[in-house]
Formats: C-alpha cells, structure tokens, sequence
C-alpha cells in the first residue's frame, strides 16, 4: 500500500515535473524567438534607415533643390531605433553582452556621425546659396553690362566661366578647380577696381559669394567623404555579426535545456513521452526560425533569388566562375508609367523566366545583386568543352531580349543588356565594367570583359586632359601654330592655316589629336575656336597674309557661340576678308539651312571665305557641297598621303577636282608629306598643296621652313 502510494505519489510528482518543466520550456522558447525577432527586426531596420540617410546625403551633394526633411527624419527614426535596441539588450545582457557593447558603440559614433551631417548640410546650404546666386548675378550682368564695350564683354565671359567652373567643381568633386577660383577672384579684384556704381557692386556680390564658395569647399569636400566613408554601416555589420553570434550561442544553450529536460521525460512516463514529443516539435520549430533567419539576410524577399550577399559568400567556392549581369533596359519607365506595384511583378516574372532558363549546363545560381540587375553564376567546370563561353553569353543575351511579361493582362515587352566576365580576382567588378561598355556600345548590347573595354585609366587621362584645356583657355596657353598653304600656280605660299596647340607652363606641347574630341565632347569647342580666331586675327593685322582658321559645325549652330565669333569679327573687322573658315565635321551636319544661314552672314558682312576641311572622308559627299556656298575644297589627307601608289584613291581625287573645276571651286591637297606625292598633286591640278612636305607648322611665320628646312620642326 505504502508502495503504491509512493509510486502514485512518484507518477504525480513526475506528472507535475512534467507538467513545470513543459510550461518553462515552452516560456524558454517563446521567448527566445520573440527577442531574437525583435531586435533582428530593429536591426534590420537600423540597415536600411542608414542606406536611406546615405541616399539622401548624396541627393544633395548632388542637386540644387533637394530637401533636408527627409535627413532629419532618418536621424531621428535612426537615434530613436538605436535607443530602442540598447533599451532592449539591457533586459537581456546576459545573451547579448557583446552586442549591447556593438550598440553603445554605434550609438556614440551615430551622435558624432550626426553632428558631421548638421556640419555638412550648414557647408551644402551656404554653397547652394553661392550657386544659385552666382548664376543669378551672371543674368543680372547682362543689363549692367554693355557688350558693346571690350572690357564690359571681358568681365560678361570672366562671369559665364566662373558659373560654369563652379558647378564643375562641385559636381565633379575636385578641389584642383581652386587654383582656377584664386585666379578668377584676382581678375574679379582687377575689374573692381576700374568699375563704379552698380557695375562695382555686382562684381563685389560675385567676389563676396566666389571667397564664400572657395573658403567652405575644402571642408565641404572633406565633410562629404567623411558621411561616405562605411563607418556607420561597419558598426551596423558588427552589431549584425555580434548579434547573430550571440544569437546562435543562446540558441544552443535553449537545445542544451531542452535536451535535458528530455531525459526528465522519459522518467515522468507517459507525461514525460508528452513531454519528449511536445520537445520534439519545439525543436523542430526552432530549427525552422533558425534557417528563416538565415533566408532573411541572404535571400532577396521580393523575387526569392539570392541577395548580393549571397553572391560574395558562393562566388569564392568556385574556382573558374562565369558571371552574367543582367540588366533590364528602362525599368525605371515601366515603374513610373505602370506603378511599382506592376514594376515588382515584372520583377518576379523575370525571376522566374531566369529559372526556367535552359541550356547552361550544369547547375546554375542566380542572384538579384538590387533593383533591376540579376546575376548569372555559372561554374565553367560544368560546362561541356565544346561551349565557348562567349556563344554562351550570347545565347543568354538573345533568350532574355525579348522576353514578354504578362502581368494583369498587360504585355510588357523587355529587353535586356549583358556584361560577363570569368575574372575570378575582380569578377563582379570586371562584370560591371562590360555591362557598362555594353550599355554605351550602339552595335550590340551585350559584352563579354576584355582589358581592351576597360577604361578607367583612359577616364583618369580625359579628366587630366581636360583639366590642361580649360588651364590653357583661361590662363593664354591656347596658341594658334601656322602652317603654309603653297599656291602651286605662282609657286608661293597665299595663305596660312592657324593650326591649335597647347603650351603648358612645363614647355609641353599638346596637338589636336591629343585634346580636340574630349574638349568637344566637354562644349569647349567654341572656346577653342574663339581664342585660335582671336589670336589669327590679331596677326592679320600686323600683316597682309591670309589666314585659315577651322571652325565646328556645331560653332555655327550655337547661337551663343556664333555670336561671339560675330562679336570678335566686327572688333576686326577691316582685316576679315583675309579669313576663311575651314568648316570640320561635316558629316555630323544635320540642320544644313542654319547652316548656309551663318555661312551667308559671314561672307555677306565680313567677306570671309567658307572651305570644307578633310573632304572626301567619311560620311562628306557631293550632295553636301551642293548645299552650301564654298570657295575652297581641302581634300582629306588620308587619300593625298597614298595617291602616289593607291589607283583606287588617285580615281577618288579626280572625280573630286572635276567636280570642282567644274564649280569654279579651289582645292587643297592635304598631308603632302614626300616629294612624289608633291609631284602627283601638282601632275593632277590642285590649286594648294599643304603639309610636312612643304612647310611644318610654327608658333611665328618667320619660323617657318620650306621644303625640309630644320626650322619648321
């Protein structure tokens, strides 16, 4: 009886055992998942307030009229989930000791990191202002000053480059423009001092914001790549690393407990086997959290691909990787024009065409690296050996350009572009860079990366050469080079071509070639034609010479830059009808009325003459000429050069000069550079030979040598 009492008494205390250590473990659980999700939650918010706060930043270091509201709120939403987090690992310290430290540190750095943005928003407001004002005070210019008068036009050019070099600056983010600022605010002190009135005190306003700029960029600068520098975010990645350490250590010691509590089932009987299988699915269900907490930081929620986190981890473990980067051509239209809830759609919908891809052989891994890029992982091991791995990045290209999406019975068509790359070392990198040459190629919008497409070095070159042109306009270093056009029927030398050249203060010589197409590409060419003409007629005036000066297509088709050149023209005008502009880029001639308007404008007022430049090359026909009222023919030296030898090319410049004899047109050969090709120009009927031959081009006309004289060189 005692016996059985006791064993009853055992059975119940078991079953209350049972029944306690269930009701704890159950707690224990439930609390583990609802603090590790809460502060995963905070701290995935934490991530993405810092990314916004970082977009912002840049909206206004890059534009006028960006707000600062949005800033402030992610500051406070950012101050006020950081308290919250410490607040929340304080009640649980002894789980998460290191990552409160994580938190308290970020903590400090957010209130420093705080002040710097309130430094920089104070230095981004008071440079706006100048910007904006500058500007405004260079419209305001145009009714003070009068352009009539030399110097009134010195001071309205000084005001539209120093506009113009402001926003360079700032934009381009490259304190080397100070130098050019200094040297504008001395040319603003000297104008000063000659003006009054209100000429004086618009010049002053611009000085005043012109020093007010210069004193608050450097600091600015520095500022902007202080707030851009990974501090923050690193903090973030430890708390994240800290945390996920912490949170797997505490989720070991929860299985430990459990699996004690385990064995005190078996002992309680039947209430313990509960016990167990109630256990058994806790476990279960703890093991699920645990790989849904890993998915949620490693697997993008819109599409369900892999993240760009992802990528970094997986991409290593490969050792001969081929990576595809797909980007789907004007997404940001179909978002404005649909809405993004259709953008999202079309986003999974392109997903899933990924997945569905065929023919990569092997298994491959896609990823969406953000927005409306995705990634191709292809281990090349995989592949069969016949596979060339450009045919493959081919076939990837023409499967998804023309891929239709249908989403709510709409159908969105898609194209897409494509750069690859299999270089392990700078893989993603090296990708970027073909999906960029691709996006800028008009032949194909695929690519696969060679060193050839790799133009970083050649961006740094362009930067450094534009720099030297904008030096060379401001500072006098643009000089005109004369080369001798020889008359070959009075065997004299009629005319002079003023050829461009750079003269660094380093005595380095810089020709055409070297800076014309990025100074084009810059709108610099009117400035470069303006200071050549300039200065050739300057030296038309210290003599009777004839001078040809090379003027853009585009020159005569901006209206401000054409006016200059009349403007310079009428200062010169009793040595004008000594000048013939030799018109470039003809094939890039689309509106030829406005064009034949300005041509009539400058022979009509100031009896100047009109030749095409490097006729015969490229696009430039016969229908061209028909066009436009000419009086000199210059054929491109790309035929003169091998007229000599070349059958095909001696048939092109006969029917040219035909042509112009029967026009009443004179003609140039170009790039005479031997004596045979000399005797053939000559043989053939040119009216002028030009080139290395005759006479190279010199800074000075007394410099000039003939026919293999030392001096030309």
């Amino acid at each position: 009886m005692i016996a059985t009492i006791l064993r009853i008494a055992l059975a119940v205390l078991a079953g209350i055992v049972g029944i306690s250590i269930l009701i704890y473990n159950d707690y224990l659980l439930r609390s583990y998942i609802e603090t590790s999700s809460r502060l995963q939650s905070s701290i995935y918010r934490l991530t993405y307030e810092q990314s916004e706060l970082k977009s912002e930043l840049l909206k206004n270091s890059t534009f006028l009229y960006a707000s600062y509201d949005s800033i402030h709120r992610f500051l406070n939403d950012m101050e006020m989930l950081a308290s919250n987090l410490e607040n929340r690992l304080r009640t649980h310290r002894t789980e998460y000791p290191q990552t409160l430290q994580e938190v308290k540190t970020f903590h400090d750095k957010l209130q420093q990191y705080e002040d710097r943005i309130y430094r920089f928003l104070d230095l981004n407001a008071r440079m706006k202002s100048s910007l904006i004002y500058i500007p405004t005070l260079q419209l305001r210019s145009f009714t003070v000053f009068d352009l009539r008068s030399p110097d009134d036009r010195d001071v309205l050019l000084l005001l539209a480059r120093i506009s113009s070099t402001v926003f360079l600056i700032r934009n381009a983010h490259d304190s080397d423009f100070l130098k050019e600022i200094k040297s504008y605010h001395k040319r603003l002190q000297g104008a000063i001092a000659i003006y009054k009135d209100r000429k004086r005190a618009l010049l002053q306003t611009v000085d005043e914001h012109l020093q007010l700029f210069a004193k608050s960029y450097p600091e600015y600068l520095q500022m902007l790549h202080t707030l851009t520098h990974p501090t923050i975010e690193q903090a973030i990645v430890r708390i994240t690393t800290s945390f996920q350490k912490e949170s797997k250590q505490a989720l070991h010691t929860v299985t430990g407990t459990t699996q004690i509590l385990l064995v005190l089932y078996l002992i309680a009987l039947i209430i313990v086997i509960i016990l167990v299988i109630r256990t058994y699915r806790e476990n279960r269900e703890l093991h699920t959290y645990q790989k849904k907490l890993e998915r949620t930081i490693r697997i993008d929620p819109l599409t369900g691909l892999e993240n760009r986190l992802a990528f970094d981890e997986r991409f290593r473990h490969i050792r001969s990787p081929l990576l595809i980067l797909c980007n789907i051509d004007r997404f940001k239209h179909i978002n404005e024009f649909y809405g993004s809830a259709i953008g999202d759609e079309v986003l999974r919908s392109f997903a899933r065409y990924l997945q569905d891809l065929e023919g990569l052989g092997g298994e491959k891994q896609l990823f969406r690296m953000g927005g409306d890029e995705f990634a191709i992982l292809i281990d090349r091991k995989l592949l069969s050996s016949s596979v060339r791995t450009e045919d493959l990045v081919i076939s990837v290209y023409e499967s998804l350009d023309s891929v239709t999406i249908n989403v709510e019975d709409l159908l969105i068509d898609l194209s897409v572009t494509i750069g690859a790359s299999t270089e392990k070392e700078r893989l993603l990198e090296t990708a970027d860079i073909a999906l960029k040459h691709a996006k800028t190629s008009k032949r194909k919008h695929f690519a696969l990366y060679t060193p050839a497409i790799d133009n970083r070095n050649e961006i740094a070159n362009n930067i450094h050469i534009l720099k030297i042109v904008n030096r060379a306009i401001t500072e006098g270093n643009l000089l005109p080079y004369f080369q001798p056009i020889y008359a070959l029927h009075t065997a004299s030398v009629e005319k002079f071509e003023a050829l461009a050249r750079i003269e660094t203060p380093d005595g380095e010589l810089f020709f055409p070639a070297q800076f014309i197409q990025i100074a084009n590409e810059a709108k610099l060419s009117g400035a470069i034609t303006l200071t050549i003409l300039r200065r050739t007629l300057e030296s038309a005036q210290k003599d009777r010479n004839q001078y040809n000066v090379n003027i853009y297509a585009e020159d005569l088709l901006n209206d401000e830059d054409f006016d200059h050149i009349v403007e310079l023209l009428h200062r010169y005008r009793d040595v004008t009808s000594r000048i013939t502009f030799e018109l470039l880029e003809t094939e890039e001639i689309r509106d030829y009325e406005a064009i034949s308007d300005a041509i009539a404008i400058l022979k009509s007022q100031f009896d100047c003459q009109i030749a095409i430049d490097d006729f015969g090359s490229g696009y430039s026909n016969f229908e061209s000429l028909l066009r436009l009222d000419l009086d000199m023919i210059k054929v491109d030296g790309s035929l003169i050069q091998r007229i000599d030898r070349d059958p095909q090319a001696e048939l092109l410049v006969r029917s040219i000069l035909e042509y112009a004899k029967g026009e009443n047109i004179r003609t140039v050969a170009e790039f005479v550079h031997s004596e045979s090709v000399f005797e053939k120009v000559c043989q053939m009927g040119f009216d002028y030979a030009q080139g290395f031959y005759v006479a190279k081009p010199a800074p000075q006309l007394e410099t000039v040598g003939f026919f293999g004289n030392d001096q030309a060189k």
